[in-house]
C-alpha cells in the first residue's frame, strides 16, 4: 500500500467525509452535482439541472443514508488510490470536451473523466492499475446518483 493510500484513509476516517463533484463537458445537457457521503454513510446530493433544450434550470436536494455494504466497498477503493498516479496518468492523456469528476477525501483530491475512462474501460481499453482502481470507484458511487441524464 502506498503512503498516499494510507494518507487518503486516515483522512477520509478523520474528515468523516467523501466528496464528489460531477462537471460536464461540452454537451447539451450541463448538469452538474456534488455529493457527500461520510464515514458512517449519511449522503448528501444537489444537483444543479441545466439543460437547454427544453430550457431546465433548477436545483434538486437529496438526502439518505448508504447501506453498510456499499460503504464498506467504497472505503476499500479509497484505501488504494493513488492520487499522484492518477494526476499523472489524467496530465499525460489528451481528451477533449469530456467531463470533469472530482473526488475528494479529506484534503486529498483529483480530478479525472472517470465517466469517460469507464465507456472506454468497456470497450476494452486497458489502463494503470490506479485509473482502474479509480474507474471501479466511479463506478460505485454513480448508482448512488439521484441524477439521470437525458439523452
Amino acid at each position: 500500500m502506498t503512503k498516499t493510500a494510507v494518507s487518503l484513509t486516515t483522512k477520509f476516517a478523520n474528515m468523516q467525509k467523501l466528496s464528489v463533484r460531477y462537471m460536464p463537458g461540452f454537451q447539451k445537457d450541463l448538469t452538474s452535482w456534488d455529493m457527500t457521503i461520510d464515514s458512517v454513510g449519511k449522503f448528501r446530493q444537489t444537483i444543479n439541472v441545466c439543460r437547454y433544450n427544453p430550457l431546465e434550470r433548477y436545483v434538486e436536494e437529496y438526502q439518505g443514508d448508504i447501506p453498510s455494504a456499499i460503504l464498506d466497498e467504497l472505503l476499500i477503493y479509497t484505501e488504494a488510490l493513488d492520487v499522484a498516479d492518477i494526476t499523472e496518468f489524467v496530465n499525460s492523456v489528451a481528451m477533449e470536451d469530456v467531463e470533469d469528476i472530482e473526488i475528494r477525501i479529506g484534503e486529498e483530491r483529483f480530478t479525472a473523466p472517470l465517466d469517460w475512462l469507464l465507456s472506454r474501460r468497456k470497450k476494452g481499453e486497458s489502463f494503470p492499475k490506479s485509473v482502474v482502481t479509480a474507474i471501479e470507484l466511479w463506478s460505485r458511487i454513480l448508482p448512488l446518483s439521484r441524477y439521470i441524464a437525458r439523452s
